[in-house]
């Protein structure tokens, strides 16, 4: 499951921390952030569905990755009148059924395939009796590294011959699509995180994780639908292991709350009662799995 995500960073240094190799000319390059003219993408340590996250694709004209700023949660393709009316549960497309899935099958099949990009994201530990805790889960980083330190970001360097030397980007596989709006004067891409069983490194704390891809290889090979066809690339997702996590404050429980605090580590058992009392001013998470399989949205009746 991957309900709230941690997107904090400016444009250009998701730039930066996105790079890649380009074998021909031997040196790294940076993806550029396409910016829209309909949806924005706002820095947030706390971002939940329905808002902007910045998502790597693959432009098949330049042959290279491009990021673009996407709604997140897949709009059906169905709907009707203003897409940020409806009620989705479109962010999250398990992958045991994707491939027969109404909403998700076409874009798999079409090769819309994408990355969302993301510092780390949030999940629920079941703790004692119905209090449930807060994690921020993220990839693992070398020695020294914190995701959540923004410092750690602002200090890394990039270059043509090393590429991103910093803390680690958390890449969550998806798909998107392209939503026509007669409101608007482009179409609106929106997208959905896939999610499988998780791996030991997270079971503990919930049985479902995003599909994290491990390296800048696999991000392309999953990004290239025009040489790596869908079912080389479905292999590419796995559980994995390379996860890191820390307890976080109850105050990411709010979507509301946008604080830079939202993914800092707190210490529980010092705190006693205190995150337990916090927990209770806010609404809890959703338990689904914010797939249209378990929550379909309905497709407009035939006349």
């Amino acid at each position: 499951m991957c309900g709230r995500v941690c997107c904090a960073l400016c444009a250009p240094k998701y730039e930066e921390a996105s790079s890649y190799y380009d074998d021909v000319n031997d040196e790294y390059k940076k993806p550029s952030f396409i910016n829209s003219d309909t949806l924005k993408f706002i820095p947030s340590t706390n971002l939940s569905p329905s808002e902007a996250v910045p998502v790597l694709v693959w432009d098949a004209v330049q042959k290279c990755p491009i990021i673009k700023p996407m709604v997140w949660g897949m709009i059906p393709p169905w709907t009707s009148g203003d897409y940020k009316s409806g009620s989705y549960t479109t962010h999250n497309c398990r992958i045991e059924n994707v491939k027969e899935s109404r909403l998700y099958s076409a874009p798999l099949t079409a090769g819309k395939r994408c990355v969302i990009l993301c510092e780390g994201y949030y999940e629920w530990k079941s703790t004692v009796g119905k209090h449930k805790q807060p994690c921020f889960l993220y990839k693992a980083q070398s020695p020294g590294m914190k995701p959540e330190n923004e410092s750690h970001w602002s200090d890394g360097k990039w270059s043509k011959s090393q590429g991103w030397v910093g803390p680690s980007l958390t890449y969550l596989a998806g798909l998107y699509s392209a939503f026509e709006s007669k409101k608007d004067s482009e179409p609106i891409l929106s997208s959905t995180v896939i999610t499988m069983r998780s791996s030991p490194a997270v079971s503990h704390i919930h049985h479902r994780m995003p599909a994290i891809l491990s390296s800048p290889e696999v991000v392309k090979d999953w990004l290239n639908a025009e040489d790596v066809n869908m079912k080389e690339a479905m292999t590419l997702l796995e559980p994995t292991e390379s996860v890191q996590w820390h307890e976080v404050s109850a105050e990411v429980n709010s979507s509301k709350n946008k604080l830079p605090t939202c993914n800092k580590p707190v210490d529980t058992k010092k705190q006693g009662g205190k995150q337990m009392s916090l927990t209770s001013f806010f609404k809890k998470p959703k338990k689904d799995d914010g797939d249209d399989e378990a929550n379909p949205p309905k497709k407009p009746k035939k006349n």
